[in-house]
This record gives structure tokens, C-alpha cells and sequence, in this order.
């Protein structure tokens, strides 16, 4: 009986050690952003692999007055791949199966990252690519309609692949490297 609850104890203190909350990567991962508005590469799955593109397109990216700005990190199957900056993209690659896509804002307040978390699970195939963008959610809309205050909760959702060849050529493109 002892051995079982030791056991119990080891494997919630490990659980609660990997803390996971946002359901991307530990929340105390954190990345350097670098976002270049001048660039627009576009990416090649690697071999046997699907590649995915995440676009950053919050309400608070579209705010007429920006100080400072929240980077967005993005998780697939519960680790944390990279990060980008307002109104700018990422990409990267992904065996083929069913996966978990997320995004949270990287901030110090948990309030900010839980409420900026948003998740989608899509099935990759070899050679193909997948687009997709954070959107404000239509209760965020609402709300910064009536108040003029974006609360920024967004989701994620698929993109159609013609708008983001357009979208591509406007937004910026970031690159990270975890924070040590």
C-alpha cells in the first residue's frame, strides 16, 4: 500500500512539474521573436512530412495604436515549435496524422495566456500544407464593438490556401529561438 500511494505521490508531483495548463508546452517556455515585415518565404515539407502555416491575426493586431506587443507561441501535440510577432507567420513541418494545433500568448500574466489559448485538431498527409490564422472569437467582437476595447480571445481556424498567398505578402515573417 505504501509503494501505491509513493507512487501516486511520484507521478503527481512529476505531472504537476511539467505543468502544461495551456495544453501546448509548459507555460514557462518562453521564445525570442524575430519579425522581419520585409520578408515572405515560403516553406517545403520535409520529406515525408505535411507543413503547416499559422498566421497571427488577433484583434489586437489590427489596433490603430500598438505599444510594445505580445509574442504568440504555437504548440502541435503538447510541445511548444515556435513563436511569432503581431500580424506575421510561421511555419513548419509535421508527420502525417491527426494533430493538435495550439497558440497561446506568452506573457507573465496567466490571465493573458489562458485567455489568448485557442486549439484545433486537424489530420495531416505527406506532401501537403495547411493554413491556418488566430482570429478574434465572435464574442470578442462583439464585446470590442460595444466597448471599443479589444479583450483579444481569439481562435484558431483553417485558412483558405488562395488568402493566405495574399496574406503572405503583407504580413511579416517571424522566426524564434526558446529563451534560455
Amino acid at each position: 500500500m505504501y509503494k501505491l500511494a509513493l507512487s501516486v505521490v511520484i507521478l503527481a508531483t512529476m505531472a504537476w512539474a511539467q505543468d502544461n495548463s495551456s495544453g501546448c508546452g509548459p507555460d514557462q517556455s518562453k521564445f525570442q521573436v524575430k519579425r522581419d515585415s520585409h520578408s515572405h518565404p515560403t516553406g517545403v515539407a520535409e520529406t515525408g512530412k505535411a507543413l503547416v502555416y499559422v498566421f497571427g491575426d488577433s484583434e489586437l493586431d489590427n489596433t490603430p495604436l500598438r505599444i510594445g506587443g505580445l509574442d504568440t507561441r504555437v504548440g502541435i501535440d503538447g510541445d511548444w515549435v515556435g513563436a511569432y510577432g503581431f500580424k506575421s507567420y510561421m511555419y513548419f513541418s509535421v508527420a502525417p496524422g491527426e494533430h493538435r494545433l495550439c497558440t497561446s500568448q506568452q506573457s507573465a500574466l496567466k490571465s493573458r495566456r489562458d485567455n489568448t489559448a485557442s486549439a484545433i485538431t486537424f489530420t495531416a498527409e505527406e506532401g501537403k500544407m495547411y493554413y491556418f490564422r488566430t482570429q478574434p472569437t465572435p464574442t470578442s467582437l462583439a464585446a470590442s464593438t460595444k466597448t471599443g476595447v479589444p479583450n483579444g480571445d481569439v481562435e484558431l481556424a483553417k485558412l483558405d490556401p488562395a488568402q493566405a498567398q495574399l496574406m503572405m505578402r503583407k504580413w511579416g515573417y517571424s522566426t524564434s529561438q526558446p529563451k534560455k
